[in-house]
């Protein structure tokens, strides 16, 4: 993954911690983290600083990520399950299935 200077384009710095192509990131309303999803099967949240301090897979590649504005969890999926972070303690809480109505 890439990140660029939005207002000259210029390469800041590649973010080394994903296998494959990444498909989703989402930034958090406060500005102090974002995350990635990626076909590798896993989730990372970087901080502003572009370090990466917390990854976790799931059992497909990563189709979406979001923050929630008020409470800062994020939610991420994949075609088979999601699971939810707590900013406030980094814990990850999978759902092992996905009811289709």
């Amino acid at each position: 993954m890439l990140v660029y200077d939005t207002s000259d384009g210029t390469l800041i710095q590649p973010l080394k911690g994903h296998k494959d192509t990444v498909y989703c990131v989402a930034y958090a309303k406060d500005g102090k983290r974002f995350a990635s999803g990626s076909a590798d099967k896993s989730v990372i949240i970087w901080t502003s600083k572009l370090e990466g301090i917390l990854k976790y897979t799931h059992n497909d590649s990563i189709q979406c990520v979001s923050y929630n504005p008020l409470t800062h969890q994020l939610a991420s999926c994949s075609s088979s399950d999601f699971g939810m972070s707590a900013s406030s303690n980094f814990s990850i809480k999978p759902v092992n299935s996905i009811e289709v109505i």
